[in-house]
């Protein structure tokens, strides 16, 4: 098992002994596994794939014709990607296509971003029946029943949704870390509860699950004070704080896919640069790297 990590400063992979190699130079933006290995996007919009031993090629590259990229899907042979201004692109078959019809979503003119700005595509997940979600910040989620044919929105634009995460054990089980607590559903998005028992504070940027277990980051707020790692089971309904192994507090939010887990390991992608994992669904933890570049996303592998 390794690890591959998107930075600021370039695309890592690190071993679990904690050896760690860069890749590729320049900034990136997200990382995520695929079959045999991962693919990563960088800031330019250019899409690598990684294998399991850590030899990138770069695959595809996107153009900012519709906002700079920000994050990817891959759905077997699709990739996926989200991009500034709340557009989607999909590459099938080394082809490239705008997804024009989520350009009509349901209440996509109440879109916005606290600062006034366009809203974004945050995160994009696929559950086993294939239905897609994506979260817009801000925008709620918006998921499509047809592989991106039609969409339709879901949940509340209001709870400012940072992560969409389905749960591949669980069926019709979608999650997502929102300014209002963790969302769930277990009807496929037909319905939501906002759940935040346990929590000093109910501002999430980021989920994951490992085995029977959500792992949640949460902080007081945008600036991330008083950021840490909770846990629960899925079937619960009170978070309890991830201590063992891991600081009072981390030095800001643990980002929008700065979490990721694969069976019972955890890893969290902290602000500094430092990878702290989990063995045991994110009871105790240790430091595996530190001093890499400010983390955007982490992928194991």
């Amino acid at each position: 098992m390794s690890f591959l990590v998107a930075t600021d400063d370039g695309l890592y992979h690190v071993l679990d002994d904690g050896t760690s190699r860069r890749l590729v130079e320049g900034a990136f933006r997200h990382a995520v596994a695929a079959d045999d290995g991962g693919v990563a996007l960088a800031a330019d919009g250019t899409l690598w794939n990684v294998d399991e031993d850590g030899l990138a090629a770069e695959f595809e590259e996107l153009p900012p014709t519709k906002g700079a990229p920000t994050c990817v899907l891959v759905n077997g042979a699709d990739v996926w990607a989200g991009t500034a201004g709340a557009h989607l692109l999909l590459v099938r078959e080394g082809e490239l296509t705008p997804v024009t019809s989520f350009e009509t979503v349901e209440g996509r003119e109440r879109w916005h971003t606290p600062w006034g700005g366009p809203p974004d595509v945050r995160s994009i997940d696929v559950d086993e029946d294939d239905t897609l979600y994506v979260s817009v910040h801000v925008g709620g989620i918006v998921r499509s029943l047809d592989a991106g044919e039609t969409w339709l929105p879901s949940g509340e634009i209001e709870w400012d949704v940072h992560q969409v995460l389905t749960v591949p054990d669980y069926a019709e089980t979608v999650l997502a870390a929102s300014a209002a607590g963790m969302a769930l559903s277990t009807d496929s998005g037909e319905s939501w509860e906002v759940e935040s028992r346990g929590l000093h504070a109910t501002y999430c940027r980021s989920i994951a699950v490992a085995g029977d277990f959500v792992v949640l980051a949460v902080s007081q707020g945008p600036d991330g004070a008083e950021a840490g790692l909770y846990r629960r089971k899925l079937e619960d309904n009170v978070f309890e704080r991830c201590r063992l192994g891991l600081p009072e507090w981390f030095a800001g939010n643990v980002d929008t896919h700065c979490l990721a887990a694969w069976d019972e390991v955890v890893v969290a992608a902290a602000p500094g640069g430092s990878l702290y994992v989990s063995n045991d669904m994110g009871v105790r933890w240790h430091e595996l790297v530190s001093g890499l570049a400010e983390p955007r996303a982490v992928a194991i592998l």
